[in-house]
């Protein structure tokens, strides 16, 4: 995890054919889009101060975990909905 953009270092990062910040409503979202490698994923999180970015730290393993069987569970239903059809 790193605090600070300017602690970043070529080694932390992967290729994108497009990293932008687009609006949507009132907030700014970042959108990487055409990874190299498209099995890992980056969490880019802003917050209005260390504390907020540190508790957002503390509550990521919790959410992680069913947001991995939620797109596990639509990526093997599409599938099956590609083959049984």
């Amino acid at each position: 995890m790193v605090n600070n953009i300017d602690d970043l270092d070529a080694k932390d990062l992967g290729s994108a054919e497009l990293v932008e910040e687009r609006k949507i409503e009132t907030d700014k979202w970042v959108f990487i889009e055409g990874c190299k490698n498209p099995k890992a994923m980056t969490i880019l999180v802003r917050g209005g101060s260390q504390r907020v970015v540190d508790e957002f730290r503390c509550r990521l393993p919790a959410s992680v975990v069913p947001l991995r069987k939620l797109i596990l569970f639509f990526l093997i239903e599409s599938h099956c909905l590609l083959v049984c059809e």
